[in-house]
């Protein structure tokens, strides 16, 4: 291992910046799986909440905001598919006075599908209030304590601001249930219909099966529980892959030092095997070698990974970023890391094994 240490200490600049190519590579492999490990987590906590399995709305109609839903179907939703829970929803679309379009959704507080509404500022939803997203906040200049016009000449006090994962909410307006179906009279009416099964497993079943005992209404399994659990796994997929793609390159930084270092030194090499080292002897110093860069790498790029993460929650992008990484990522990293300082010394290894000493103690 002193060898080793020695070896790579003749170039210190060359083997400085490697070991920050390692570090680059692990602190961007903790800080992608993180934030995508972080974005799932987010992601399938609002599925969760929203309870959201089958959608349901008036048959033969293609927009929600057209749909309408007597308010009297919903225990015979619920029977029919045998659900935990239903909520109903009613979606509506309005423009603030910046002609920007402001979707405006009417839930009750006390259903599931509130959970996607929660206020990062102010207080939760209630009735004769607003709540804003926060990117319908920025748009209309208009926060806490302010109001909204919903409809011409019928503002609402502004109670809160939410943020969800979905920019499209963000980009709107929720009020309770009542005040909704009042003020786009749609009394003893809704929207949508959001359907929560005990086993998600049934949907098929259920939607089936509403259909069937209610063919005035069309079932569908629900846009968020289908892309929570297809799309959100591509995502997270697709975060991995980058991340093992950083440690890659810092596979090739180690095995570009190595090279050089073994290239310079094979005079040296020639020599050691000429008093009788065996070339997996000296095989084994150029594996240590590699583990050394990366495992200096690693505990150079430990603090920046922590930071990057523990950053991104301070600024308010926790659905980008887990609180912290995890136990897991971080021994995960480390051991790719290190697979990778040794997948990076192989190069070096097979030069040395296709020089022969004695030509090598020949060359000038």
């Amino acid at each position: 291992m002193l060898g080793s240490l020695r070896a790579l200490g003749r170039r210190p600049v060359r083997t400085s910046l490697t070991v920050l190519g390692v570090a680059v590579g692990f602190a961007a492999y903790v800080g992608i799986s993180a934030s995508a490990t972080g974005f799932v987590a987010r992601f399938n906590g609002i599925l969760a909440a929203t309870g959201a399995e089958v959608t349901v709305q008036q048959a033969g109609v293609g927009f929600p905001v057209l749909s309408r839903i007597a308010v009297g179907d919903l225990g015979r939703i619920r029977a029919s598919a045998r659900a935990q829970s239903v909520s109903a929803v009613v979606a509506q679309v309005t423009r603030l006075a910046n002609n920007n379009q402001l979707p405006v959704f009417g839930v009750s507080p006390t259903d599931p599908v509130a959970g996607l509404f929660l206020p990062k500022e102010g207080r939760p939803l209630s009735s004769g209030v607003a709540l804003l997203g926060r990117a319908a906040a920025a748009s209309a200049g208009v926060g806490v304590g302010g109001t909204i016009e919903v409809l011409p000449g019928r503002r609402m006090p502004v109670a809160g601001i939410y943020e969800s994962a979905y920019g499209f909410l963000d980009g709107g307006c929720v009020l309770d249930l009542a005040d909704a179906q009042r003020l786009f009279e749609m009394d003893g009416f809704a929207s949508l219909v959001l359907v929560k099964l005990d086993d998600p497993s049934r949907a098929s079943e259920a939607i089936a099966a509403i259909d069937r005992d209610l063919p005035h209404l069309h079932a569908s399994v629900s846009e968020l529980f289908f892309n929570g659990y297809r799309e959100l796994e591509l995502v997270d997929r697709f975060a991995r892959f980058l991340a093992l793609a950083a440690l890659v390159v810092s596979a090739l930084g180690v095995a570009n030092t190595l090279g050089m270092n073994v290239v310079e030194r094979t005079q040296e090499l020639a020599i050691l095997r000429a008093v009788g080292w065996s070339r997996w002897r000296i095989a084994g110093t150029v594996l240590a070698e590699g583990a050394l860069l990366a495992g200096a790498g690693a505990l150079l790029g430990l603090g920046p990974a922590w930071m990057f993460v523990r950053a991104t929650g301070a600024a308010g992008l926790q659905h980008l970023a887990a609180p912290r990484p995890s136990a897991e990522i971080l021994l995960g990293g480390a051991a790719i890391v290190l697979l990778a300082g040794l997948a990076g010394s192989l190069p070096a290894i097979g030069h040395l094994f296709r020089t022969r000493p004695s030509a090598a103690l020949r060359a000038p």
